[in-house]
């Protein structure tokens, strides 16, 4: 196990740098201090609101999901991953699409209905298996 973690540290330092020397070398040094400020305004974002707004679905998921069988609870803490992550990747299309974008071959997708059937279908996806588990739960407890 320690070879395994210094492996994986090892590979973890490596990109680090890797992204580090890009980053270097993509960004000018006139840009720097913005950067800088767009880090931290990601931080600040994350550790004000996201991770709140997370803890507190987690805890209305359990409180509402938590008579579930543990595998059914999974499943459905695993869709509503997915359906998070997928809503932060479209947001921002979204939002440049309410803005106007100034090529308008750039944003040509209907992306805020393409994520509402996406989540719908993670949902049921989600749904299914969860509904077996817990069918099956019942049936052995009967």
């Amino acid at each position: 196990m320690r070879r395994a973690r210094l492996v994986l540290g090892g590979v973890g330092v490596a990109v680090l740098l890797y992204g580090v020397w890009t980053l270097a070398d993509a960004v000018l040094p006139a840009s720097y201090a913005w950067l800088v400020v767009w880090l931290l305004g990601a931080v600040v974002l994350h550790d004000l609101v996201v991770a709140p707004v997370l803890v507190g679905l987690r805890w209305v998921a359990h409180r509402v999901l938590g008579a579930l069988p543990p595998a059914a609870l999974a499943v459905l803490l695993g869709a509503g991953l997915l359906c998070g992550l997928l809503v932060l990747v479209v947001a921002p299309m979204l939002w440049a699409q309410h803005l106007g974008p100034a090529n308008p071959t750039v944003l040509p997708g209907a992306y805020g209905l393409r994520l509402v059937v996406s989540v719908l279908v993670l949902a049921l996806v989600g749904a299914l298996p969860a509904v077996v588990v817990v069918r099956g739960a019942r049936r052995r407890r009967h």
